[in-house]
Protein backbone atom coordinates (compact mmCIF):
# COMPACT_ATOMS: atom_id res chain seq x y z
CA UNK A 1 0.00 0.00 0.00
CA UNK A 2 3.07 2.35 1.49
CA UNK A 3 4.67 1.54 -2.38
CA UNK A 4 1.63 2.39 -3.71
CA UNK A 5 1.57 5.88 -2.52
CA UNK A 6 4.98 6.23 -3.33
CA UNK A 7 4.68 5.63 -6.76
CA UNK A 8 2.07 7.74 -7.43
CA UNK A 9 3.93 10.84 -5.65
CA UNK A 10 6.95 10.26 -8.09
CA UNK A 11 4.29 9.96 -11.03
CA UNK A 12 3.05 13.21 -9.97
CA UNK A 13 6.94 14.55 -9.74
CA UNK A 14 6.64 14.56 -6.27
CA UNK A 15 9.62 14.70 -4.26
CA UNK A 16 8.09 14.40 -0.69
CA UNK A 17 4.56 12.98 0.83
CA UNK A 18 3.56 14.00 4.52
CA UNK A 19 0.74 12.05 6.36
CA UNK A 20 -1.35 13.47 8.57
CA UNK A 21 -4.70 13.17 10.80
CA UNK A 22 -7.33 15.02 10.10
CA UNK A 23 -11.04 13.95 10.63
CA UNK A 24 -10.58 10.33 12.57
CA UNK A 25 -8.32 9.53 9.38
CA UNK A 26 -4.94 10.24 8.04
CA UNK A 27 -4.65 12.42 4.88
CA UNK A 28 -1.36 11.72 1.87
CA UNK A 29 -0.77 14.70 0.57
CA UNK A 30 2.19 14.61 -2.31
CA UNK A 31 4.33 17.68 -2.39
CA UNK A 32 6.67 18.98 -5.24
CA UNK A 33 8.72 21.57 -3.29
CA UNK A 34 6.11 23.67 -0.60
CA UNK A 35 3.38 22.37 -3.50
CA UNK A 36 1.10 19.57 -2.29
CA UNK A 37 -2.05 18.00 -3.30
CA UNK A 38 -3.63 15.59 -1.51
CA UNK A 39 -3.19 11.73 -3.05
CA UNK A 40 -4.84 9.66 -0.52
CA UNK A 41 -7.49 9.24 2.66
CA UNK A 42 -6.19 6.03 5.06
CA UNK A 43 -8.48 4.81 7.52
CA UNK A 44 -7.46 3.12 10.94
CA UNK A 45 -6.66 -0.51 9.46
CA UNK A 46 -5.56 1.23 6.65
CA UNK A 47 -3.13 3.51 8.22
CA UNK A 48 -2.04 0.69 10.44
CA UNK A 49 -1.08 -1.12 7.30
CA UNK A 50 1.06 1.75 6.05
CA UNK A 51 2.88 2.08 9.58
CA UNK A 52 4.24 -1.24 9.76
CA UNK A 53 5.32 -0.51 5.64
CA UNK A 54 6.96 2.46 6.43
CA UNK A 55 8.74 1.07 9.69
CA UNK A 56 10.21 -1.36 7.32
CA UNK A 57 11.06 0.95 4.81
CA UNK A 58 13.13 2.93 7.33
CA UNK A 59 15.18 0.32 7.98
CA UNK A 60 16.08 0.12 4.66
CA UNK A 61 15.95 3.41 2.90
CA UNK A 62 15.56 2.31 -0.45
CA UNK A 63 13.01 1.64 -2.89
CA UNK A 64 12.59 0.54 -6.11
CA UNK A 65 9.72 1.98 -8.28
CA UNK A 66 9.13 1.03 -12.10
CA UNK A 67 12.85 0.28 -11.92
CA UNK A 68 14.02 3.59 -10.52
CA UNK A 69 15.57 3.44 -7.30
CA UNK A 70 15.22 5.46 -4.73
CA UNK A 71 16.42 6.71 -1.30
CA UNK A 72 14.18 7.96 1.13
CA UNK A 73 14.34 9.76 4.32
CA UNK A 74 11.85 9.82 6.98
CA UNK A 75 11.16 12.36 9.48
CA UNK A 76 8.30 13.57 11.80
CA UNK A 77 6.68 16.74 13.37
CA UNK A 78 3.93 17.95 15.31
CA UNK A 79 1.21 20.30 13.72
CA UNK A 80 -1.78 21.21 16.34
CA UNK A 81 -0.79 18.55 18.74
CA UNK A 82 -0.92 15.50 15.80
CA UNK A 83 2.09 13.82 14.11
CA UNK A 84 3.08 14.47 11.14
CA UNK A 85 4.73 11.64 9.34
CA UNK A 86 7.22 13.12 6.31
CA UNK A 87 8.68 10.69 3.69
CA UNK A 88 11.36 12.25 1.26
CA UNK A 89 12.18 11.11 -1.71
CA UNK A 90 14.98 11.37 -3.75
CA UNK A 91 16.28 9.50 -7.29
CA UNK A 92 19.46 7.17 -6.90
CA UNK A 93 21.38 7.93 -10.21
Amino acid sequence: MLEDLLKNAVEMGADQVEIECEDRARLVSAFCGPTGVSIAWLDAAQWNVVYEQMRALKRRRRIVLDGASYRLAFSQYQSFDEWVFVIRIKEVG
